[in-house]
């Protein structure tokens, strides 16, 4: 059985065609750590245009890039991502400055596979620590209106760096 140059060409224009339809766009959302699950981070069907009556049928599923744990869901009721498990910014990405969690939005009948990059953004979940838990100062009723007075740094668990009390020298 000898192939001809239409059936290559054929082939060809069904690669392609596949594999634009597999790789149609990213979608990005922001959202700060620690939201409660079942919390609401973005529309995928809304912003992918995709009829939401078909989810079910096309067995709409997030899945995740190199890990097990499983943070989110695709409501197949309303096309909304959804928080499946609680996140800590610091514990999925330490001290990096961006923390950036990869999934796919995968659909069968046909085939298509959509990117998730999912920014988790810090918040000031942990006070400023000082070394000490009192501190005192002597102020001189003498003092100039608007003085300032000096005092330790502070360390700030969230930004794994020391600074110093605002409006303090």
């Amino acid at each position: 059985m000898a192939i001809t140059s239409s059936a290559v060409q054929c082939l060809v224009c069904g690669v392609l065609f596949l594999s634009v339809h597999l790789a149609e766009g990213d979608l990005r959302y922001s959202f700060p750590e620690e939201m409660r699950r079942g919390s609401v981070v973005g529309n995928i069907a809304k912003d992918l245009s995709l009829e939401v009556s078909k989810l079910s049928a096309r067995k709409a599923r997030i899945d995740t890039e190199g890990s097990d744990k499983h943070y989110f869901d695709i409501d197949i009721r309303n096309g909304d991502l959804v928080i499946s498990d609680r996140l800590d910014r610091e514990g999925l990405c330490g001290d990096k400055a961006s923390c950036v969690l990869k999934q796919e939005l995968m659909l069968e009948n046909p085939l298509e596979l959509h990117r998730l990059n999912l920014h988790v953004q810090d918040i000031n979940d942990n006070a400023p620590q000082f070394n000490k838990e009192l501190i005192l100062i002597d102020i001189s009723e003498n003092a100039a209106k608007g003085a300032r007075f000096p005092i330790e740094e502070a360390h700030d668990a969230d930004r794994d760096d020391s600074y110093k009390c605002l409006g303090c020298k």
